[in-house]
């Protein structure tokens, strides 16, 4: 029976395994924000549960799932997202996005220097990374 009385639930989880070919062993860091949504924040999901990405910035806005539409009298039209998206482990996803492993935002002093002050974090960390020091939120 499909309506009100039915729950969907499904269960999916993505996991990156590298070709063995063509392993990329290094050190990669991934510069997020609120502007990375949905399908962006569904390939940062997949990055996180690799285990191999360092990610740098602020959180995205958690705003991933399937969109819907209802078409209401008038021509309005509402839009709600259809699918509930959690972690791998079953955490929570909706609106808290990513967090980053390293955070850091842009300040207003360092627009008016014209520097990218998430970038130069996230080259510090990588290269941190490279040179086997810990990453240091």
């Amino acid at each position: 029976m499909y309506g009100p009385s039915k729950l969907w639930d499904t269960h999916a989880e993505e996991v990156l395994q590298p070709d063995p070919k063509r392993h990329y062993a290094k050190p990669v860091v991934v510069l997020i924000n609120a502007q990375a949504q949905s399908q962006p924040e569904f390939v940062a999901i997949w990055l996180r549960n690799s285990g191999r990405f360092t990610f740098v910035g602020s959180h995205t806005t958690g705003a991933t799932g399937t969109s819907s539409f209802i078409y209401l009298p008038g021509g309005a039209r509402l839009g709600f997202t259809s699918v509930r998206v959690r972690y791998a482990d079953g955490s929570r996803f909706q609106n808290i996005g990513i967090t980053p492993d390293v955070a850091v935002e842009p300040t207003i002093e360092g627009i008016r220097q014209g520097r990218d002050e998430v970038l130069e974090k996230g080259i510090d960390v990588l290269r941190k990374l490279v040179a086997g020091q810990p990453r240091q939120p």
